[in-house]
């Protein structure tokens, strides 16, 4: 095991070994106070730079090489080293951008973001292990010209850098990046270290060298020599105020200085400027991970048959078989109940359950009317609207419609009154109910339907984490209790809330309104939500069940819209304010809002208690989303868990085709309303795009999806044939059946999240965290919190698996195009997942058979360096064909490496010879042994 010193501070010289897992941990916990030291640090790097600079001596510090002995943290005293190099990150990087490079490059190990919070520090296993601070020097500046397009190191920081020795603080980072499989830098023992630097700098100046030059009042004598200035202007930045420092003007017009004080000399340089490339995707095969279709199903059966595993979470692929493995459970006799999110997949799920012959089967269908007007079977209820209305106001609607109605006894056999003992009496039920047992306003129907046994297992299928309770708090309810109770204590406590809504504006204020409140108070007010104050009199929901007055104005839809609303004690606004004044600490990130006259705010999922075990499926399911939005059960009951089936093989015969350059979200592909013309949906980029779709959306079993007012308008106008099967996105979930036809299917760009959305959901997610959001972005639009980057990654990345995964790749030969180039997860690194640019595309004529040739040979050309045959693979000039093969020919050694390990492994399992291994495979038996030995060590 992997072992590294960690020092308490910079003064700390003793120093402790503790496991690289350890300090991994510690960063994306924040442990021991570093969460709070960091975000104290981040503020200060803002606002004070020299208390930052004070303040960061006092962080955990690691070094990365590996351990030390107490006291002698010294390049020659080196005991282990861990086999990994650091390197730092900070010249004007595009934060989100790098980070989300650094996530895809295959030798980043490990990687977070810096105390200040302004840069990156990437950990990059190197092979072999250096055994000494020379060796260690070596392998540092291998990983320097790997990562050259982000390490421009400063030369006077840079021989402090490649020591062993050297300190990195460490920082609070949830969202660290972490690749156990990463592929380590190879160094050669044999090279030499390149010369020291000297002490020649880029002195970066604000503006021109004119300006610099005029502001400081520095001219020239014939000899191109000026006067002396102080100290002050090296950029070493002496304390002493002597006359040391002496500019030049070269004869090829150059300007450079020379300090006497330090011996320093440098060029006067403006600030550069980091023009970043557009996000290019490149594979990590290591990453790729496959499982077969059968071994997949196997999984999800053991999941399903160990009762030991009460609730969970389950992330598989789409197409693998998820209802079928819990139907093949079900078959066994265990009872149950699947919830899945809309009415037509209940029918469809229904079908698939009678076919499979499972022992009863009942479908809840709720109360609303069916088309066809047929009763009971499909319109549990003749009175829908009205029953609905008093349910959703708190009010016993069995009571005051079911009793006196005229078909009670043939609803109670057979209709909606019957439908709790119809699910009792099947073995499993359907639900398209998604939040029933997560919901307390839902709790009186759950009653009846809840499974009671160990052995039963209730599903919610499509499960997204992302969606918490929403409280809808209403002006208009709030003037009815002011008017109501007037007198009373709910009367005043309603003025008191919409004074702070309505005039103060300020919601913070709910906090302290809430906590003030006595347990007197609070009782009154609790009576003034579990009954209502009627002609005068205060009247329980029995008392108001036997009300005359109270019956009459229950028989219509307008009386009962001026009845107030009634709650129950343990689900009302004082409950619902109190829990979320609780779950979130602080005014700034709590998820609440006040629009259009109505107060919203989220709560976390709560969970029914229940016997029967529980799951929540998805392909989209993330680990670290579920845990936090059922982290209320997991702290009364502790038994949180998750599974994922790992990738499952597609179809032999499936392909993906994924645009390499551009991420084309709406922001760019739609022209800016202000600037939009009558018929000037799509912006020039975006009408680029959509043409090379159209040309193919001509063929016969086509699909297309995209956004919802762009598919709308191509179908208005005409531009889609009406054979060609279409969905937006926002709408996908359950359309399967849709495209079960299509050949080949186009996911044109990529959903966009409105900034109030991502806000909210980080606010949901993380508001409850001890280090506060930051809600900025940098020039390029990405958010500079991690965690919200992170919710806005995952709903548009989501969303793309979700249009994915109606082409069913794991069981059919569909051919899916995606017209943009976010990384996603289980579908980029695929072998048969082919990265194409606008170039591939006209070299294959749009040909889909010809682009998988035309990509491979690009590929080939590019990992070869043959700047010739790339320049004919491509159609480009050779000089821009020589970069791109030079860059490429750097960058996929460690991809073929990969490659060659995997197949020799698969070698040796059919106990082939490492030699007879290497003639198979052309190379050196060396080269077999090395790949072997790296295996070994990481």
């Amino acid at each position: 095991m992997t072992h590294l010193s960690v020092y308490d501070g910079v003064k700390d010289t003793k120093g402790v070994s503790v496991t690289f897992d350890a300090v991994i941990d510690r960063i994306r916990n924040g442990g021991r106070g570093l969460d709070e030291k960091t975000r104290v640090l981040q503020i200060l790097y803002q606002t004070d730079p020299k208390a930052y600079d004070r303040e960061k001596m006092k962080l955990p510090a690691v070094t990365w090489a590996g351990t030390f002995p107490a006291y002698k943290r010294t390049g020659e005293h080196l005991n282990q080293h861990s086999g990994r190099v650091v390197l730092d990150i900070d010249n004007n990087i595009d934060l989100g951008t790098v980070l989300a490079e650094l996530a895809q490059n295959p030798h980043v190990e490990f990687a977070f973001v810096s105390p200040s919070g302004d840069g990156v520090k990437p950990v990059i296993p190197v092979s072999p292990v250096p055994k000494n601070a020379a060796a260690h020097k070596l392998a540092f500046h291998a990983v320097l010209s790997v990562f050259s397009e982000y390490a421009e190191q400063d030369p006077e920081q840079l021989p402090k850098q490649r020591d062993p020795n050297r300190l990195c603080f460490l920082a609070y980072d949830p969202r660290a990046v972490y690749n156990p499989n990463a592929i380590p830098v190879e160094w050669d023992p044999e090279d030499q270290l390149p010369d020291e630097p000297t002490q020649t700098l880029d002195f970066q100046i604000d503006g021109s060298v004119d300006a610099y030059l005029q502001q400081h009042g520095i001219t020239f004598n014939a000899a191109g020599q000026s006067q002396y200035f102080p100290k002050a202007m090296c950029p070493n930045d002496h304390d002493s105020n002597n006359k040391a420092v002496r500019f030049f003007h070269n004869e090829d017009g150059s300007i450079n200085g020379f300090c006497n004080g330090c011996r320093s000399h440098w060029f006067l340089q403006p600030p550069k400027q980091r023009n970043r490339k557009p996000v290019k995707l490149h594979k990590n095969l290591v990453s790729m991970l496959t499982d077969t279709l059968k071994n997949s199903r196997e999984f999800l059966k053991s999941v399903f048959e160990n009762k030991k595993i009460k609730f969970f979470g389950l992330r598989a692929d789409t197409g693998v078989g998820k209802n079928e493995g819990a139907i093949n459970y079900y078959l066994r006799g265990v009872s149950g109940l699947l919830n899945v999110p809309t009415t037509d997949l209940a029918i469809e799920m229904e079908a698939r359950l009678n076919a499979a012959e499972i022992d009863g089967v009942f479908r809840y269908r709720g109360i609303l009317s069916n088309p066809d007007g047929r009763f009971p079977d499909e319109s549990p209820c003749i009175k829908p609207l009205l029953y609905d209305a008093l349910a959703s106001r708190g009010w016993n609607a069995y009571e005051l419609l079911c009793e006196p109605c005229e078909v009670r006894g043939l609803c109670e056999e057979r209709g909606h009154r019957s439908q709790a003992e119809r699910a009792k009496q099947a073995q499993v039920t359907v639900m398209p109910f998604p939040d029933i047992f997560l919901n307390p306003a839902f709790r009186t129907v759950a009653k009846d339907y809840l499974p009671t046994s160990h052995d039963d297992l209730s599903l919610h299928d499509e499960y997204d984490p992302y969606k918490f309770l929403e409280i809808n708090l209403p002006k208009s309810r709030l003037v009815q209790m002011r008017d109501d109770w007037k007198g009373y204590d709910p009367s005043y406590f309603a003025k008191e809330l919409l004074r702070i809504l309505e005039v103060e504006g300020d919601l913070s204020q709910l906090r302290s309104l809430i906590d003030g409140l006595t347990d007197d108070a609070r009782e009154s007010l609790m009576e003034g939500f579990t009954s209502v104050m009627w002609n005068g009199q205060i009247l329980s929901r029995e008392d108001a069940h036997r009300c005359h007055d109270f019956l009459s104005a229950s028989r219509s839809l307008e009386t009962i819209g001026n009845l107030p609303r009634l709650e129950t004690e343990d689900w009302n606004l004082i409950v619902q304010l109190e829990l979320f004044f609780e779950r979130y600490p602080r005014d700034a990130d709590m998820p609440m809002k006040y629009e259009n006259d109505t107060l919203t705010f989220y709560l976390p999922p709560l969970p029914m208690k229940t016997r029967a075990r529980m799951g929540f499926m998805s392909a989209t399911l993330d680990e670290t989303a579920f845990r936090r939005a059922m982290d209320s059960r997991q702290i009364k009951r502790g038994d949180v868990t998750f599974h994922d089936t790992g990738l499952t093989e597609w179809h032999p015969e499936a392909k993906v085709f994924q645009l390499r350059t551009n991420r084309n979200p709406r922001a760019t592909a739609y022209t800016p309303k202000g600037e939009r013309v009558e018929g000037d949906l799509l912006s020039p980029s975006g009408e680029f795009y959509y043409g090379l779709v159209a040309e193919d959306l001509k063929n016969e079993n086509r699909g297309l999806i995209t956004y919802k007012a762009l598919r709308q308008a191509l179908e208005k106008e005409g531009c889609i044939r009406p054979s060609v099967q279409t969905a937006n996105f926002g709408g996908l979930v359950g359309l399967d059946t849709r495209f079960k036809d299509v050949d080949v299917l186009h996911i044109l760009f990529s959903p966009e999240l409105p900034p109030s959305a991502v806000e909210m959901k980080a606010k949901m997610m993380f508001g409850n965290d001890t280090e506060p959001l930051c809600y900025d972005r940098d020039e390029n639009g990405h958010y500079i919190d991690t965690r919200l980057q992170a919710c806005y990654d995952d709903g548009v990345i989501a969303e793309l698996l979700q249009a994915i995964g109606r082409g069913r790749l794991v069981s059919r030969p569909i051919i899916i195009v995606v017209w943009c180039s976010h990384y996603l997860p289980g579908i980029t690194d695929r072998s048969q997942c082919f990265l194409f640019d606008e170039v591939d595309w006209e070299q294959a004529d749009g040909d889909l058979e010809k682009l998988s040739f035309v990509v491979t040979e690009r590929e080939a050309a590019e990992q070869s360096g043959d700047a010739h045959a790339y320049a004919e693979a491509t159609g480009q000039s050779q000089s821009t064909a020589y970069r791109q093969t030079e860059q490429a020919r750097r960058q996929s050694k460690a991809d073929i490496d990969a490659e060659r390990l995997q197949r020799i492994l698969e070698r040796k399992a059919q106990n082939i010879g490492e030699r007879e291994i290497a003639t198979q495979l052309g190379i050196s038996y060396g080269k077999v042994r090395s790949l072997l030995k790296n295996a070994e060590v990481h």
